[in-house]
């Protein structure tokens, strides 16, 4: 039988991130991983705050990044699991 589950996390921040990483590690049940998370925002430079600019970066590179990285050292000793990203 197929199981799903769904970890609800803000990946824009560094707690959201951390806790995504922690349910791969410690998930062996875990064979597959959607990583499609993204944003943007359809302004000006210069309409978004630096820590608007921030968040985006963080939640288009630095999640996708270490979650990828995560989910890979996770499956990798198991020898199976799937990362989309």
């Amino acid at each position: 039988a197929i199981q799903a589950s769904i970890l609800k996390a803000d990946l824009s921040e560094e707690h959201g991130i951390a806790a995504v990483e922690q349910r791969l590690q410690q998930d062996p049940a875990i064979d597959l991983f959607i990583n499609n998370a993204g944003t943007a925002k359809l302004a000006g430079f210069l309409a978004s705050t630096p820590r608007e600019h921030q968040a985006i970066h963080t939640l288009n590179t630095t999640a996708l990044l270490r979650l990828s990285y995560a989910a890979l050292a996770a499956f990798t000793p198991r020898r199976r699991g799937t990362l989309i990203n």
